[in-house]
This record gives C-alpha cells, structure tokens and sequence, in this order.
C-alpha cells in the first residue's frame, strides 16, 4: 500500500518538471512587424513565409528565421491561409475568394 503514494509522489514530481522542459524549446524571433501574422510555412530548414490577416504583405526568409524581408502581395487582402508544395510553388488565400500563386518561390 505503500506503493501507491510513492507512484502518485513522483508523477507529481515528474509531469510538472516535463511541462517546463517542454516549453524551454521555443524562443521568440523578431518578425520585423508589429502586424498579427496568421499563417507560417517553411519550404526547409532556411526558407520561410509569413503572411498578415490583416493586410497584403507576406515576409520571407532565407536565414531560418533571423531576418525578415516584407513584400507586397497585391491582389491579396487579408490573408490566412499559406502553402507550399516545393521551394518555388505556393499559394496564399485570403477572405472574398482571392487566391495567389507563386511559381517562384515568393
């Protein structure tokens, strides 16, 4: 019977210890904007987009996420959704149906 306090006394020592260590792997990286960002896709390990619900723009990077380079995506308002199927083809929705494509890589 002894066993049973013991069990309970390190899985409450161990589950809290695990949830701090888990949350110890994210760090924040400045996006360049103070702009809510509402989707993020990296074509590898280097590569990455964001895109803003609230306007136009998309960033891209080249460094993992280090720098941030802003660009006008045009036709597209409101973006939430971002997709890439390789490095160079990818596709952006936004609300009222709007739909861009990239063919090469943003």
């Amino acid at each position: 019977m002894k066993t049973i306090p013991a069990l309970l006394l390190i899985t409450f020592l161990i589950l809290p210890s695990s949830k701090i260590h888990s949350q110890a792997g994210w760090f924040a990286l400045n996006s360049g904007t103070t702009a809510e960002l509402s989707d993020v896709y990296f074509t590898d390990v280097n590569t990455g987009f964001v895109i803003n619900e609230f306007g136009s723009f998309i960033w891209k990077t080249i460094d993992g996420g280090q720098t941030w380079t802003q660009y006008d995506m045009g036709a597209l308002r409101h973006a939430n959704t971002l997709f890439f199927t390789d490095s160079q083809t990818g596709w952006a929705s936004g609300y009222n149906s709007t739909l861009v494509k990239t063919t090469n890589g943003g």
